[in-house]
């Protein structure tokens, strides 16, 4: 072969041997791509479909499986809670029991009514005061500074617009007048002498000055020795 005929060959060959150089390029990125996939869809998925994580769907070891492994304990990390556990009545929200209706039964006073302090989750008993069986929902409210019915309000009528408390008023010269001008609100068993109901006392310092006896100064007529003419001197 002459050297004319050898470069003129081996200007054919270089473009053939690029060409396969870069289509075996391209095939290496091509099984470079498709090994990422593979490993990408070997990765387990979250939840149901993660093999690994339910491998133990019963962690706590309570006898019940998971909810995301298709169970039915509500925690899987705490063994004293899934369903048939005892609701126990705290005021932490704990569900026990995994039923979100169970609040626990404690009444102690026995009047039928759950401790308001028994809660699970936002729910929870309705006896305001679990010590007193004459305190709870529906009871008769009555005046003594409590709240009997459990309706947040204290000694308020059944209507709800006006107290059951009475204002009265205070009787300082004990004629049975009040002062207009000091009052308070007390319960009808607390009334005694020194408080009435009455507010129109004139004097409340004199006891011969109010609405009965009069309220204007009473004076006594005395002759002018100049004139004979009279006067009203106040006592």
């Amino acid at each position: 072969m002459s050297a004319s005929n050898g470069a003129s060959s081996f200007r054919r060959l270089v473009p053939v041997a690029c060409v396969l150089g870069l289509l075996g390029g391209l095939a290496g990125v091509g099984t470079v791509l498709l090994a990422d996939s593979a490993v990408a869809a070997a990765k387990p998925k979250k939840g149901r479909d993660d093999p690994f994580k339910c491998q133990h769907p019963d962690k706590d070891r309570d006898g019940h499986d998971a909810l995301e492994c298709g169970g039915d304990d509500c925690d899987d990390g705490d063994a004293s809670r899934y369903p048939g556990a005892a609701e126990v009545c705290d005021n932490l929200g704990r569900d026990e029991d995994c039923n979100p209706n169970t609040i626990g039964d404690r009444d102690a006073d026995g009047d039928g009514h759950v401790d308001v302090r028994c809660c699970n989750g936002d729910r929870c008993g309705n006896d305001c005061n679990d010590s007193r069986a004459d305190i709870h929902i529906g009871a008769t409210e009555i005046c003594n500074d409590r709240d009997d019915n459990c309706n947040g309000a204290v000694d308020e009528r059944p209507s709800g617009s006006k107290s059951l408390k009475l204002t009265v008023y205070r009787d300082q010269d004990g004629d049975r007048f009040g002062n207009p001008d000091e009052s308070k609100l007390i319960c009808a068993y607390e009334l005694d002498t020194e408080w009435v109901l009455d507010d129109t006392d004139c004097n409340d310092n004199a006891k011969k000055k109010n609405p009965l006896l009069g309220c204007q100064n009473k004076g006594r007529k005395k002759r002018n020795r100049r004139g004979g003419n009279t006067q009203v001197r106040a006592r």
